[in-house]
């Protein structure tokens, strides 16, 4: 990995085209910011497991010790939208 970058993954069940947006908040905040978007599964090259959707936060977008909450929100071909638990993250540089 890149240094200065943290991974955010999620899996998804099932084979259907999906597209998974990732977003961050401050905790304790209602504001969003978004990290990014994938459409793509990951392969599995003996670093990365396969199957996973992911993205990154850069650590100028945090500051050191920021106390995150991040979700993951599927959209499937058909609409169907669904959002993950909100996961904690405390940014450490």
């Amino acid at each position: 990995f890149t240094p200065g970058w943290f991974q955010v993954a999620a899996k998804v069940p099932g084979d259907d085209y999906t597209t998974v947006t990732f977003a961050a908040r401050i905790a304790g905040t209602s504001s969003w910011r978004s990290l990014g978007a994938s459409d793509r599964r990951t392969f599995d090259d003996g670093f990365v497991p396969a199957g996973l959707y992911r993205s990154y936060i850069h650590r100028t977008m945090f500051a050191s010790d920021s106390k995150l909450e991040i979700v993951a929100v599927a959209k499937s071909a058909t609409g169907e939208v669904v959002a993950s638990k909100i996961q904690k993250f405390t940014i450490k540089y």
